[in-house]
Formats: structure tokens, C-alpha cells, sequence
């Protein structure tokens, strides 16, 4: 196998998570506690403490419950390093997991594995799901201490595209053009990979672009395009004589409309927040839209909010309320 480098991965929680394990090297007095202490982490009871991701791997109940889903899913993977054998490499949403991309569908319970000469998926193991191999160019990243190979950025860019929902694989896409992937490459190899997900690999590489900045902005791009909106403007820029500027996430020129995705990642993220507290941001944002709506071209202005986007019918009641025609 190709070996392209070694890359640490860096998570929120990571550090809070510790893999435990019981194998030939456990004291005879440890192994014992721990397989007691242990239960299983799909959600047999507890007795003190233990979870157990797979066979001698085990994690703190309570580093479990503080990580978020990515972190957990980081753990699952360096649970079954000792199965990731010659031939074997995380792929799939589990290297997606360990490049930092974002999940729309969450993390999978199985780690996704892809193994030189697999014909078909077998998801038969408890803690491993074994697929096909698409290409063996691989890295080698740290995830909690587990040195383990994982599918480059292109490859697993082709088999989300080729395996995932549309609305999955946009959120993916989106976000590894945005971070600099081999577009080309990896639609080579989608295309290269047989007749079985490659419309649908098209599909959604067709329609990725690295100019939608988040989880919310993609999905809503997704929701606009599938309800039949008219392509809009992405981060169109508003400029106002006195040089102030204001980018809006969908701009549809024709029909005088911005729409926004309204996160609260903007409130919420210190980093975002720039220093200023929660009221300023508000305002700012209040200040923002009041300006944006006097620029002489724009008719209405819609924020759409995460909820909003699983409610398609009521959203393309204000969708067509502000003007927008919609197919759908």
C-alpha cells in the first residue's frame, strides 16, 4: 500500500476518551476488573463504569457521555486497530471521521473498513463493516493513541459520493472542496470504481461547492435545489457606497430574495463571536439584516433555521411567500 504520511487527529473531547484494553500483555488482576467492570456500549447496564467498544477494548462511562459523536466514533476506530491488518484501511464515513469532516447523518456504530480484493460489503462483524477497496492510497493518523491507515481525502471523497445519501454526500463534498481535495481525482476515481453508485456519485459531485461554509448552509442548498428553486448567487456581496459590505449565503437576483442560514454556531462559538457578547452579536446581526433589506434590489430576506429544513412543506410555504418559485 501506498504510505503518504503520518497526521495526528485533534477532536473537541479527544483527550477525554481513553482506551482501555485487555489483551496477552494485561496483568492477570486488570483484565479481570475490567471485563467485570465492563458492559456493552449499545446499552446493557452498567455495573461500575466500563464500556466495551469491542473485543479487550473498553472506555470510561463518563469520558463517554462528555465527547461528542465524532470523538466517539475516533474511540470505535481505535477500538479495532488490532483488526486493521495488512490490507486493510478505515475508510469511508469513519476516515471522514478522523479527516474532520462534518456527518449529517451521524457517526456510524461500525468502523468502516475497506479491504484489498472485498467484492461486497459485509457488515456481519459487531464492531467492523468490511467494504470494497476504491484505491490504496493511504495515511497513516493518530486516533487516541492507535496508529492506524486511513483512506487520503480523495478516496473517501469518491466512496461517500458513490455510498451516501445525497443530502450526506453534499454536506461531505461541500466541505472537502472547501479544504482543498483533489476534485478531479476523486471523481476519477468514483467514476473508476463500477457501474454500482456511480449516477449517484455524478450526481453529487455535479452539485458540490466548497463556497457553502457549513453543515446548515449545505443542507439548505440541497433543500432549495430538491423543493425547485432557481439556482441562487452563493456568498453574493452587497456593497454600499460608503464601503461597507454585506456577503449573504443565497442570493437570487431575479427574484430580488436572500436567504440565509441561520446557525447558531454564530452565537454560540466564541471564536465566531469575536470577543463580542451574546447581545452584541445579536444586534449586529439585527443591524446586518436591516441593511441588507434597504439595498434598493432586494425585495424580501428569509433566515431559515436548522429546524426548518426537516419541515419541507412549511419552508416552501416562506420560500414562496418571499417569492421564490418553486417547482416542488
Amino acid at each position: 500500500m501506498e504510505n503518504v504520511g503520518t497526521r495526528p487527529f485533534v477532536g473537541q473531547h479527544l483527550l477525554m476518551l481513553e482506551v482501555l484494553r485487555v489483551d496477552a500483555r494485561t496483568p492477570d488482576d486488570v483484565a479481570r476488573s475490567r471485563q467485570r467492570a465492563a458492559s456493552d456500549a449499545r446499552g446493557a447496564p452498567v455495573r461500575e463504569g466500563l464500556l466495551r467498544l469491542a473485543t479487550g477494548a473498553y472506555v470510561r462511562r463518563d469520558d463517554w457521555e462528555a465527547a461528542d459523536r465524532r470523538t466517539r466514533h475516533i474511540a470505535r476506530i481505535a477500538a479495532v486497530a488490532p483488526l486493521i491488518r495488512e490490507g486493510r484501511v478505515v475508510a469511508h464515513r469513519s476516515a471522514a471521521a478522523l479527516h474532520g469532516w462534518p456527518a449529517l447523518d451521524g457517526w456510524p456504530s461500525q468502523v468502516d473498513l475497506a479491504e484489498r480484493g472485498r467484492v461486497r460489503l459485509d457488515r456481519r462483524a459487531r464492531s467492523v463493516a468490511l467494504h470494497p477497496m476504491t484505491a490504496d492510497a493511504h495515511e497513516l493518523r493518530e486516533a487516541l493513541g492507535a496508529l492506524v491507515p486511513v483512506h487520503d481525502p480523495a478516496v473517501v471523497a469518491a466512496d461517500i459520493a458513490r455510498a451516501a445519501t445525497f443530502p450526506e454526500a453534499v454536506v461531505m463534498l461541500d466541505h472537502a472542496v472547501r479544504s482543498g481535495v483533489d476534485r478531479q481525482r476523486a471523481e476519477e476515481l468514483a467514476s473508476g470504481a463500477g457501474a454500482r453508485g456511480a449516477a449517484r456519485a455524478r450526481r453529487a459531485f455535479a452539485f458540490a461547492d466548497g463556497r457553502s461554509e457549513s453543515v446548515g448552509e449545505s443542507l439548505t442548498r440541497v433543500v432549495l435545489h430538491e423543493l425547485g428553486a432557481p439556482p441562487p448567487v452563493l456568498q453574493h456581496e452587497f456593497h454600499a457606497p460608503d464601503g461597507a459590505l454585506a456577503r449573504v449565503d443565497f442570493w437570487f437576483p431575479d427574484q430580488g430574495v436572500v436567504v440565509e442560514f441561520d446557525g447558531e454556531v454564530k452565537y454560540r462559538d466564541r471564536a465566531m463571536r469575536a470577543g463580542r457578547d451574546l447581545e452584541q452579536v445579536v444586534i449586529d446581526e439585527k443591524y446586518r439584516e436591516d441593511w441588507v433589506r434597504a439595498v434598493p434590489e432586494v425585495r424580501s430576506f428569509v433566515r431559515v433555521r436548522w429546524a426548518q429544513l426537516f419541515r419541507r412543506a412549511a419552508l416552501a410555504a416562506v420560500f414562496r411567500r418571499a417569492g421564490l418559485p418553486l417547482a416542488a
